[in-house]
Formats: C-alpha cells, structure tokens, sequence
C-alpha cells in the first residue's frame, strides 16, 4: 500500500475515534444519571422515601440489595423544599387486618401486672392531636362531648381546655414523654379516671431491666386513678407490619421511626366505632400554605430537640429529608386518609375531607 494511503487511513481512524469520544463525554456532561458498574444510581425519589432524594441502586426499577454504604454516602443528593410522602401506596380497600379479630385489645398489657388487659370500648372518640393548629380554634366543649377523649404523649390539658377540652380517657406515650414527665405530675395526676399506653423499643420496654417499663410502673404506682398499660413486643412488630404493608417498605428500608400519632390512630381503630380527629391537618397542607407558622405543638415541650418556636411545616419537611430514624408524618397521613371511609374517621379543626 503507497505511504500516501496508509497516512490517509491513520488520519480518518484518528478523526473518527476523536468524535466518538467528544460525542461520549457530552452524553456523560448530559445526563443526571451517572453509571456505575452495571448499575445505575438514581438520584430521584424512590418509593418508600418521598422526594427528598435519597439515593437507591435499581435495575429494571427493582432495588439492589448488597450495596455498600460508601457507595451510597459519596452519591450528590440534593434534597427538595416540598418533599412528598411514600409513594406506591397500595390501593385503598381496607383498613389493616386487626391484630387479633376476637380479642381486638389483645397486646396492650398492664404494668405492673401484665396479665391485666386495656379494656376501653367506646362510641365516639375524640383523637386530640398536639398541634399548635389547635390554638386556632376554642373546640374545647365539642371535643369534651366525646365518649373518650384519646391524648398524645406530654400535651397538658390545664390552661387550653377552651382549646383541647378537659376529659381524658386514654394517653398514648411514647418512651421519649415517659422520661420528660414526672411521676407524680400534673399530667397524670389531675386527669382523673384514666388509662396511660406506653410504647418504645424493646431495650426500654424490657420488663426487667427497660427504663421506660421501670418508669411506667412507678407512674402507675404513684398514681392511684391512672390505669397504666404498655405495647408488647408483638403488638409493636404488628405495627411496623400495617406500615410495611401500606407502603411495600419496611421501617428499616425506609428510616421510618413510627409516630405517637401512628399508634393513636391504631388503638383509636380498636376500641372506638367513630374517630373524630382533632388539630391534624392533611397530607398536602403545609404545600398549600408555604408561609405557615403553626407551632408543632400548642404547647411548650420540654423535649430538648423542640424549641418554643419549632414551626409544625418545618419540623415535618426536615423529617422527610432526614434518612434514616425519622418520622414520616406525610405518609402517615396519606395512610390515615385512605383508612377514613372505612373506618368512620374525621377531620376536624382544621376540617378537611379525604
């Protein structure tokens, strides 16, 4: 072959390659969705974590078990401003299927004695949440006309009756508000007839050596009124069952830490025939109402990590952003929704339908 025709080809397969890289490189500048290996690392929001972005490795839009931690923690997440709640959820046919059909209750055991079962069944209930949405409102003598009143964790009654009512007939607690108050405080000891519902994780549930446990059974015992309870094992496992079940996510696959608010609306399910749901607001609200200052709670915590002024939108969207251990109250309340029709539950103060 003439020098002259071999220069020629060399020349034409340099060009050639050199296209075929700067069109290469343009695609990979291009795109949102680098590659790593055989698999492609999404930065959108995947089911089971909203919109927040958390990174997940799918192929064919299935999740790849046996990924490193490094993998994911080197990943660019950009978090969004209005993150949504899990999405996927099944279709809303039914409520959840009762932990046990014949005994409903059944997992909800006293302290001390823990052969001692709650037994509260009533008509209609009053589901008092603790939103600042509450101080909008003087629904105090409607939710008061309630059979029982079901409160959350250390939302005070003295002060905001015009705004929350004045009876109690069930507090859920979680671990967390067993510690904050007193043994012998007002909470407890001011409420009259009542029953308290503890629940936490198994190290401080233990009936030996957990503290919240330690710390239920000397509430109970300085107080003679209070009926004292708290979640078995089983019943907290079922729990987290209804959450995976709804959103095709376990808690640890999603880092979902349940809320009081979740376990409220369970045992509310169990021993009330209609659930009137007080200071909750919708799943899409704080979207709608960008500029909202409610206060997450219509009172003053004394948990640490809530300030005075911790604003109810703000504290839900950085849970959504969060990964792992946080509550992910949009989801919650998408659930709750679906759940409404079929189990006579409303939405009052603010009012809003499903």
């Amino acid at each position: 072959m003439p020098p002259k025709t071999k220069m020629t080809l060399r020349r034409l397969a340099w060009l050639m390659t050199s296209l075929f890289l700067v069109g290469f490189t343009y695609v990979m500048l291009r795109t949102d969705r680098p590659f790593i290996g055989q698999h492609q690392l999404s930065l959108a929001g995947g089911p089971g974590w909203g919109s927040e972005g958390h990174a997940f490795l799918q192929l064919n839009s299935t999740e790849r078990p046996g990924i490193t931690t490094d993998l994911l923690q080197n990943a660019t997440v950009k978090a969004t401003d209005e993150p949504e709640p899990i999405k996927n959820l099944r279709p809303p046919v039914e409520p959840p299927v009762p932990f046990d059909r014949v005994n409903r209750l059944r997992g909800y055991v006293g302290v001390p004695n823990a052969t001692k079962q709650l037994s509260l069944r009533c008509g209609v209930c009053a589901l008092v949440s603790s939103s600042g949405q509450l101080l909008k409102y003087e629904a105090g003598n409607e939710i008061d006309k309630a059979d029982c009143v079901i409160r959350m964790s250390d939302a005070p009654v003295l002060g905001f009756e015009k705004h929350v009512g004045s009876k109690t007939a069930l507090r859920v607690s979680c671990f967390q508000s067993v510690y904050l108050v007193p043994a012998n405080g007002n909470l407890y000891g001011k409420a009259g007839k009542s029953a308290l519902l503890g629940w936490g994780p198994a190290k401080d549930m233990d009936t030996k050596t957990g503290k919240a446990h330690l710390k239920l059974k000397l509430v109970s015992e300085m107080n003679r009124d209070l009926d004292v309870y708290e979640l078995t094992q089983e019943r907290m496992d079922y729990s987290g069952d209804v959450f995976k079940k709804e959103t095709g996510k376990s808690l640890k696959a999603s880092g979902t830490w349940l809320s009081t608010g979740w376990f409220s609306m369970l045992v509310a399910m169990e021993m009330c025939d209609v659930i009137r749901v007080y200071g909750l607001s919708s799943e899409d609200y704080c979207r709608t109402h960008p500029n909202d200052t409610t206060k997450y709670h219509y009172y003053v915590s004394m948990a640490k990590h809530l300030g005075t002024n911790t604003k109810e939108c703000e504290y839900y969207n950085w849970n959504e952003r969060t990964r792992n251990g946080a509550h992910r109250f949009y989801t919650e309340k998408s659930i709750f929704a679906r759940w409404a029709p079929h189990r006579n539950i409303t939405f009052h103060y603010p009012s809003w339908s499903p």
